[in-house]
């Protein structure tokens, strides 16, 4: 369904509307019908002492003009009051249970935010971990979660993937097993009395929350047959928990970014709200912090949508898991998402696929030239290719090396997913005397009618085909002067070119361009140009010689 307009219709008594907000107004409801087993929850108008109407209600969703990266749409309600008159036995059929809404209390979603109650159920609602606790916890304004929580050790992980190692792992406390998140509307009706209900990022109804008056908050799951559940305040309980509140949350499914007619960007959630309040020239909203810029000015908050008290921030990245880096006026660091400071050593365990592409790059003499032997296949290709390229614009007395100073290279799939440095083969480190320069060659076949030889050999795994192509010339590039210093491949992936006691970043620079340059957080780095020290983001290259510097 799209929709951009919103729209209104009124006839006979009867009333149709359609728009996305988190609080729907609902004054003619005077009774909400409903079964502890689920599939039913349905709302009346009283039109004589025994008489009721429907008051339908129904979510959709409207597909939005917004950023690439969000999976999310606005949720609309529509409600119209239906003809059909029904009895109160009409109603209560199959163990239906009628509230009426006299009995709800005057509540708001803050009066629930950033508070974690137990379900309390006779019945047995569904848990993966024996003893286990189900909690429902009020994230933020616009997000409920409802957990699985298991008292013990981190278990160990497996499967595909990458799992934070903490030195918490191995201590006995309270930890999310599982979770699910929602999105909270307010059903508010007459005389102040609310209620909750808490629908799927694709509208779907999943749970409704009963403020009830007399018997406290009730939770009925809509979905299953879970039974009614009865919500005890735990107050600090899970506590220790709160670490991984956001773990399998989803950020791209609950915000958006939306252009304004200022040339500025919004962030947005399925409510249609403006979330930061404000317009902003970027946003970046990804892990567990969103980035509000604009020009050397940055807000800065966590998905419980508080706002980091990290100073005068000028510009900031996500990091790894839970950090983010920032620059303000005390330089860069790093800071975790309550805003504390953190050393930015995170350790992960991966869980890694077996069946991956690898590639082999290999240097070698021959006769008086050196050749590129390039190799593609393992476990993850359906073949292996082989093929030789003979660097005709290199002569022996040249040296030649990939950046690092090697002359075989591996790399495959899984060593970008643990955050290995690519060394990028095609660029070839040239020494010609005691003179070092970089030389980019192309390994490819670009003669469509050149024909591999083909050969099929027995495996452990079963038959594999071998593709052999043919020798083939190819001639480099000069991309860096070979008049340097020196060239190096440093640990964070970049190269390094050395000239008359200065250096520079290959490609970004063609000459030396600083005194010093040293690495400081991910994306900042120290630098010292002309006697003059600042700081250098990686990322834009832009530099900034006005904020202070001070060691860390």
């Amino acid at each position: 369904m799209k929709k951009i307009s919103c729209f209104l219709l009124v006839f006979l008594g009867s009333f149709i509307s359609s728009l996305a907000q988190q609080i729907i107004s609902l004054p003619e409801v005077d009774a909400i019908v409903y079964s502890n087993h689920g599939g039913v929850f349905e709302l009346y108008k009283k039109i004589s002492d025994n008489e009721y109407v429907r008051v339908s209600l129904d979510f959709d969703t409207d597909e939005i003009e917004t950023d690439q990266y969000s999976d999310m749409d606005l949720i609309t309600s529509t409600m119209e009051t239906e003809k059909e008159i029904k009895t109160r036995k009409d109603l209560l059929t199959d163990n239906k249970k009628m509230l009426n809404i006299n009995d709800l209390r005057t509540v708001s979603i803050e009066d629930y935010t950033g508070k974690a109650f137990d379900i309390e159920s006779s019945e047995s609602w569904p848990r993966s971990v024996k003893n286990s606790s189900l909690v429902l916890k009020f994230l933020s304004s616009s997000i409920v979660s409802i957990q699985e929580l298991f008292y013990g050790s981190k278990d160990e992980s497996s499967g595909f993937g990458s799992y934070l190692i903490s030195s918490k792992d191995s201590v006995k406390m309270w930890r999310v097993g599982d979770a699910e998140y929602f999105l909270p509307f307010v059903l508010s009706f007459r005389n102040g009395a609310r209620m909750f209900l808490f629908t799927s990022t694709g509208g779907s109804w999943e749970y409704i929350l009963l403020p009830e008056k007399h018997r406290g908050d009730q939770l009925v799951a809509l979905t299953s047959p879970y039974g009614g559940a009865v919500l005890k305040a735990a107050k600090d309980k899970y506590q220790s928990t709160k670490e991984d509140d956001f773990y399998r949350f989803r950020i791209q499914e609950f915000y958006a970014i939306r252009p304004t007619v200022q040339h500025q960007y919004e962030l947005i959630n399925a409510f249609g709200e403006n979330v930061l309040k404000a317009a902003y020239d970027t946003i970046i909203y990804q892990d567990h912090f969103i980035i509000a810029k604009n020009t050397r000015t940055a807000d800065i908050y966590n998905l419980y949508k508080t706002k980091l008290a990290l100073g005068n921030v000028i510009n900031a990245y996500p990091f790894k898991r839970g950090l983010i880096e920032v620059l303000n006026e005390f330089g860069p660091g790093y800071y975790d998402k309550y805003g504390h400071k953190a050393s930015g050593n995170v350790r992960f365990s991966y869980g890694l696929c077996g069946t991956v592409v690898h590639w082999w790059y290999s240097i070698t003499k021959k006769g008086k030239r050196y050749a590129m032997i390039k190799k593609v296949g393992g476990p993850g290709s359906s073949h292996d290719t082989i093929e030789e390229f003979m660097l005709t614009d290199r002569q022996i007395g040249d040296a030649v090396t990939f950046i690092n100073g090697d002359r075989m290279f591996h790399w495959d799939e899984n060593r970008g997913f643990v955050g290995d440095c690519y060394l990028h083969p095609e660029y070839l480190k040239v020494r010609k005397g005691n003179r070092f320069g970089i030389v980019e060659y192309k390994y490819e076949q670009d003669n469509k009618n050149v024909k591999p030889k083909v050969k099929t050999v027995s495996q452990a795994f079963g038959e594999e085909k071998i593709l052999t192509y043919p020798t083939k010339g190819i001639t480099g590039k000069v991309v860096l002067a070979i008049d340097n210093d020196s060239v190096n491949f440093g640990k964070d992936g970049l190269i390094y070119f050395y000239k008359a006691g200065k250096v520079g970043i290959f490609p970004r620079n063609a000459s030396v361009q600083y005194d010093e340059i040293r690495r400081q957080t991910d994306s900042f780095y120290h630098i010292v140009r002309e006697g003059k020290r600042g700081w250098l983001d990686i990322k834009t290259n832009e530099e900034y010689f006005d904020v202070p510097y001070k060691e860390r």
